[in-house]
């Protein structure tokens, strides 16, 4: 995913989150790479917070911060490890988001 991407995300290689949510970043990066202007827009960091997925950016359009704004709000019902659409955010010391058969793992 991250060739795809080179332009958009720089210098931005490691994402502090589990895989379940690539399949939620793709689709963010194709809309945003597809915007007008997205060539000013680039990825600064991309991270699990308080069990939801997180996208800072530098600097970006209305467009493009509802598209992270939607992504975000995605993945508080995706599973953070196996991208499960039944993924539900956990309560406790650590919070996550995770499907049924990922939280008895």
């Amino acid at each position: 995913m991250l060739v795809k991407y080179k332009e958009l995300l720089g210098e931005c290689y490691d994402f502090s989150c589990g895989e379940g949510w690539n399949d939620i970043l793709d689709r963010l990066f194709a809309a945003i790479v597809a915007l007008p202007g997205a060539e000013n827009t680039h990825v600064e960091t991309v991270k699990e917070k308080w069990g939801l997925l997180r996208i800072y950016i530098d600097t970006g359009s209305d467009v493009v911060y509802d598209l992270i704004d939607q992504a975000e709000r995605e993945s508080a019902e995706t599973c953070e490890y196996c991208g499960a659409k039944d993924g539900v955010t956990t309560s406790g010391s650590w919070l996550k988001t995770l499907c049924p058969n990922c939280r008895k793992a």
